[in-house]
């Protein structure tokens, strides 16, 4: 089971991995979680994302609402990955 929350605000420890990258004692926000021996994040740091392990992460004991990143608009597709549509503030393109 994942240690942290879709949206929970977590810090980058210092390990080899995160100092590689440059992103060792920043802020973030968890945007997605994946599966597996040891779950992996996506995190929201600026104007990029990283995937960090849970081993490298600590929380930083807060949420941020959803909607600081997304605005309620999705897409369907089709699956070769044409654009069917827009919905929830979108535009209907399949029309």
């Amino acid at each position: 089971m994942p240690k942290f929350a879709h949206f929970e605000v977590v810090r980058v420890k210092d390990s080899p991995r995160t100092e590689k990258f440059g992103i060792a004692q920043r802020e973030g926000v968890v945007l997605g979680i994946s599966g597996g021996q040891e779950p992996h994040y996506s995190v929201s740091l600026g104007e990029r994302s990283y995937f960090v392990a849970e081993s490298d992460l600590e929380s930083c004991g807060r949420l941020v609402p959803a909607e600081e990143f997304y605005d309620g608009t999705s897409i369907r597709v089709s699956p070769e990955g044409e654009l069917l549509g827009r919905e929830n503030g979108g535009t209907d393109s399949s029309s």
